[in-house]
């Protein structure tokens, strides 16, 4: 036996004796299932961004939101990404109910999935997907995103894919993908908003690695739940499209998330990452499958160093928290007039709510990429990079207090946790 099978064979045995997700872990999960669920899920069923430890908010009022503030997106307020976090959060749910059928879990999921239908039903705009609603209930901020819509369609094809939804829902389910799939294909595949301030949020057709696995993984959901061919179709052709440089959308995704790839931006990149899984389970022409593993595995090494950085997370040192966005709001004209003004008002909001809340901004920028790349390169499914990474994987899930933390998406450990269980 050559000395690189005998290394692979070690590594496969060691993975089985020691599983990086077993019942040891189970304890993790289940304290952070119950912070997400009863301190940062509002009343909806809606993931808010942050809370206080006894589970303090300040929302947005419905003038507030009429009058975009604190801006048009709802940055920093704790109803920037209700889409995006419910819709994750439920994907990592259904995957534990996959592996233990649970009441509670089934309890959990339904909530979550009454959250994500209340982003649409609130909408005034066909697939228009809310980041959040605020005191009403109803109130959102106008402007969404692609990182709102897309984690939306991944939790309600996870939740499609268990036995929980009777058939009558199922076809509720499915009639409310296929509206937003027939909204954006009549809007070339832009994202609409709520404002005529930037036009739209996000191109799901246009050339790059962060639009291309999710406008196909979007095809092949309408396609397996609505049962219409054309959206099968749709996704063939587009698959082979030409895009303006000449390149394919296949040719996107091979090439990677590239500068992307970074502490700021590797946590909805694990979104990406998620599709490009799925696009290759479900491929079954070997070239392109050998493509997509290949780029799997180029996502996952480029994750690799962003994994050391819960070690910036100091669970000893005390920072200040507060849960009233509206201390970072700048003083003089809040000019949001095009996007240019925009980008300038919450770029300063930002600079004053780090120094308002530090606590939210530290783990930012030690938790949340660190759980993410882990998360990115569990999805690759390369055992020999999630060997490299076992022990860094125990102490990052072992390390906060979850009670003790503000900012929602810790949910990603919980998640990485069930990924990290079975097959990916």
């Amino acid at each position: 036996m050559s000395f690189q099978r005998w290394r692979k064979s070690m590594q496969l045995l060691l993975l089985a004796a020691f599983p990086l997700a077993g019942a040891d872990f189970k304890p993790v999960a289940e304290r952070i299932q119950e912070q997400i669920m009863n301190r940062f899920a509002d009343s909806h069923g809606i993931i808010t961004d942050y809370r206080g430890l006894k589970g303090e908010i300040v929302l947005p009022t419905p003038e507030e939101c009429e009058r975009n503030i604190p801006n048009a997106k709802g940055y920093w307020t704790p109803i920037e990404n209700g889409g995006f976090f419910t819709g994750l959060y439920l994907l990592g749910q259904c995957r534990l109910y996959r592996q233990e059928k649970s009441e509670n879990t089934r309890t959990v999921i339904r909530r979550l999935v009454d959250g994500l239908c209340k982003l649409q039903d609130v909408a005034t705009v066909p697939g228009f997907i809310a980041r959040g609603v605020g005191t009403d209930g109803k109130c959102h901020h106008p402007s969404s995103s692609s990182d709102q819509f897309f984690p939306w369609v991944i939790g309600l094809d996870a939740y499609l894919d268990t036995d929980i939804p009777s058939d009558a829902e199922r076809k509720a389910l499915a009639k409310r993908l296929a509206a937003c799939g027939d909204a954006l294909e009549k809007n070339n595949w832009r994202l609409p908003e709520e404002t005529k301030l930037f036009g739209t949020s996000g191109n799901l057709a246009a050339a790059s690695y962060h639009a291309a696995p999710r406008l196909l993984y979007f095809l092949h959901v309408l396609e397996k739940h609505t049962g219409n061919p054309h959206w099968g179709e749709l996704k063939k052709r587009l698959s082979e499209e030409k895009l303006p440089d000449g390149s394919t959308r296949l040719d996107a995704i091979a090439k990677g998330p590239g500068a992307m790839m970074s502490e700021w931006h590797c946590w909805w990149l694990v979104n990406d990452q998620y599709a490009v899984r799925r696009l290759f389970e479900i491929e079954r022409d070997p070239v392109v499958r050998k493509r997509l593993e290949t780029a799997l595995k180029d996502t996952a090494k480029a994750a690799r160093p962003l994994v050391a950085f819960y070690k910036k997370f100091n669970p000893g040192k005390s920072l200040t928290f507060s849960a009233d966005w509206h201390r970072m709001m700048a003083p003089g004209p809040q000019l949001q007039r095009n996007w240019k003004e925009f980008e300038k008002l919450y770029l300063a909001q930002l600079s004053q709510w780090r120094k308002v809340s530090p606590a939210v901004d530290a783990e930012k920028r030690s938790l949340l990429p660190a759980y993410s790349a882990a998360w990115i390169i569990v999805l690759s499914g390369d055992e020999e990079q999630i060997e490299a990474i076992r022990p860094d994987l125990r102490r990052m899930l072992e390390l906060p207090d979850y009670a003790k933390l503000y900012y929602a998406t810790f949910f990603y450990a919980e998640n990485l946790i069930y990924f990290l269980n079975g097959n990916i």
